[in-house]
């Protein structure tokens, strides 16, 4: 980590603004979105969290929109949803893996390091367990839903086919009879998700609070504001020292090398 006490040598000439906040306010970048005002990844955590966010964000407005249409309209909104909802589960687990890999600091005061509390970690575990529980619940749906009428089309039979032979499991391509895919049409309906929906937007509330991301975003002023875990280390007398990045975030940031005089 960078200290505070060291200068910055940037590659240009944008200066280096470090402001205490302990809200992130303002939108998180989206790649759909570009706007130079939204907050950018400076970590790997950020970066699966920011994937996170876009994703449900397609979701949501793929939702949303369904709520004014009708008939096929509607059923068009909420199955491309469902597929955003399937690409969301499938990418979560490698956001908790992450979250689980950062050391354990239980104890009070300024944290030497990124890392989270024995107590963030149990309550992250649990939040994410209901995950599970609501995806057992779904998945099947959602995976049928997805392969056969969403991001792949089935090959559709006249009447069901009963495989003999061994599947090619490579292929996307179920083969299904067209009852059943006039079946996973019917399914559309946003109510049927809702509980899967509701606890993964809880866990992602939770997981926002978590002190490990690191966080940038361009001013209109020309500086680069920085929003990241309050971390370093206490001298004898009682100074802080705090260190403003990781070296992930210097990179991130184009910053120029980790071997930094003293200021004057």
């Amino acid at each position: 980590m960078l200290p505070l006490d060291k200068k910055i040598h940037l590659k240009g000439s944008v200066p280096v603004t470090i402001v205490e906040d302990n809200s992130l306010q303002g939108p998180i970048f989206h790649p759909g979105i570009p706007q130079n005002s939204s907050w950018r990844a400076g970590n790997n955590a950020a970066s699966q969290y920011q994937g996170i966010q876009s994703v449900w964000k397609n979701m949501v407005g793929y939702f949303n929109k369904s709520q004014n249409e009708h008939g096929y309209d509607k059923k068009l909104q909420v199955k491309s949803g469902i597929c955003e909802l399937k690409t969301l589960l499938d990418i979560l687990p490698q956001m908790h893996k992450i979250i689980v890999s950062h050391p354990i600091y239980n104890k009070s005061g300024l944290r030497p390091y990124i890392s989270i509390t024995q107590s963030e970690l149990d309550e992250t575990g649990l939040f994410y367990k209901k995950v599970n529980v609501e995806k057992n619940k779904a998945i099947n749906k959602i995976q049928k839903i997805r392969n056969n009428i969403g991001s792949h089309f089935s090959d559709a039979q006249i009447v069901k086919i009963i495989p003999r032979g061994k599947i090619d499991k490579r292929s996307s391509r179920e083969k299904v009879s067209w009852d059943e895919v006039i079946l996973l049409w019917e399914l559309l309906e946003l109510n049927s998700f809702m509980d899967l929906i509701t606890s993964i937007h809880a866990y992602l509330n939770f997981i926002n609070t978590l002190p490990i991301y690191e966080w940038y975003r361009y001013e209109e002023n020309g500086t680069i504001r920085t929003h990241v875990p309050r971390i370093g280390t206490v001298d004898e007398s009682g100074k802080e020292k705090i260190c403003i990045m990781s070296e992930s975030m210097r990179i991130a940031l184009s910053l120029g090398s980790s071997k930094f005089p003293e200021s004057n």
